[in-house]
């Protein structure tokens, strides 16, 4: 959005927004017995960077990249160099020029507007994870020690190959550990988040959280789709992990086999892969999906 029209009255009203923002953080500062820059400086830690819209690419730039790349004898400090680049592209005829304007297009769609998309590989994702917390960890503790708050975080991943994870304060940490209804939550809000994630993928069209933590509702599902088959598998995968510490499920000799446990699973609906179920099975399994668990003996 262009910034035009900024007049007077605009800015005054900016000012005022400042001088309240600065007010509140003085006051936050007396309650924490901290130092307002102080306050400052960890509320840009919570602060989305700066959205930076970077310049678009035209026909003219397009061609002087491919010209400085035919012409690397050549730099911007060579005589008359500049000049000869620019009277080469007057030179050229509509249809040439329509050529580099597609060209700039093309170079306009592959740039990124600042956004940060999922990391592909997973090890390199491991490590990023690792590397916020332990930045999230320096701001807990400082928390701690300046306003008193104990703080505990749980993480789930919406896509294969990252633990669940929790994080905080020692005593958030300790009180995860001793608390056992807390494994249940964080295999719910692991269920939460896939099936959140199928949904801005219109898999699902809509999923409603009940006032029962655990019961998550769904509703207007594809049960024959890929996507949807995909989810139950990477859901059932990730809560059998979740108990057993395995990745895959032993389907095939589930009858024969007395180390795990099944549990939630649709009654007289045969323990099999998703895609070699009925589609009344399917409709039945996505009901009780948040219900389906495993245990190990």
């Amino acid at each position: 959005m262009e910034q035009e029209g900024l007049t007077k009255e605009k800015l005054d009203k900016i000012a005022m927004l400042q001088m309240k923002y600065d007010i509140e953080v003085m006051h936050l500062a007396e309650e924490c017995n901290m130092e307002p820059e102080f306050v400052k400086n960890i509320l840009k830690d919570f602060r989305e960077p700066a959205f930076k819209k970077l310049r678009k690419c035209s026909a003219w730039n397009a061609w002087q990249v491919e010209w400085w790349q035919e012409n690397q004898e050549l730099s911007v400090m060579s005589p008359n160099a500049q000049q000869k680049c620019a009277m080469e592209w007057n030179d050229l005829d509509a249809e040439k020029k329509e050529q580099y304007t597609q060209a700039a297009d093309k170079m306009n769609e592959c740039r990124s507007l600042n956004k940060t998309g999922l990391i592909k590989d997973l090890n390199k994702r491991k490590i990023e994870i690792n590397k916020q917390i332990k930045e999230l960890r320096k701001i807990y503790k400082t928390l701690y020690s300046s306003c008193g708050v104990d703080i505990l975080s749980i993480a789930v991943s919406y896509v294969d190959g990252i633990n669940p994870n929790w994080f905080g304060t020692k005593v958030g940490e300790d009180f995860y550990a001793q608390c056992d209804t807390l494994d249940q939550i964080l295999t719910v809000f692991q269920s939460y988040s896939t099936l959140k994630k199928a949904e801005r993928d219109k898999v699902i069209n809509n999923i409603e959280m009940s006032h029962d933590v655990n019961a998550i509702q769904i509703k207007d599902v594809s049960v024959n789709s890929k996507k949807t088959r995909d989810n139950v598998r990477q859901i059932l995968r990730e809560k059998f992990r979740m108990a057993t510490g395995k990745e895959l499920i032993p389907y095939k000799n589930w009858q024969l086999q007395t180390k795990y446990q099944l549990h939630g699973w649709p009654h007289k609906v045969e323990f099999v892969d998703y895609a070699n179920l009925t589609e009344n099975d399917k409709v039945k399994v996505l009901n009780a999906l948040n219900d389906i668990h495993f245990t190990e003996n």
